[in-house]
């Protein structure tokens, strides 16, 4: 993608979702250099997105996601995480 690609796709999330483009990249360079396999990590990760996505997940529904990510029961990644916020 070049530049002019990229900012058109970032306009398009920030045009359909309640995140900005810095909050997309805050997410995207956090989640680049996670480690997936340590709860704790997770943890804030699932945080970060209940706060950017404002949809709050039930205790349990959290600590299923987190099961499920660090147990490598699914593809670990953003939009990995995203799908449990739909």
């Amino acid at each position: 993608m070049d530049q002019k690609q990229i900012e058109q796709f970032m306009g398009y999330i920030e045009r359909h979702t309640s995140l900005s483009a810095d909050d997309i990249l805050k997410v995207v360079q956090s989640v680049d250099h996670a480690d997936f396999s340590d709860e704790t990590t997770v943890h804030g990760l699932v945080e970060t997105l209940e706060r950017l996505t404002h949809k709050e997940l039930s205790p349990q529904k959290k600590q299923e996601v987190i099961r499920i990510i660090t147990s490598n029961q699914q593809q670990s990644g953003l939009l990995s995480l995203l799908k449990f916020f739909h």
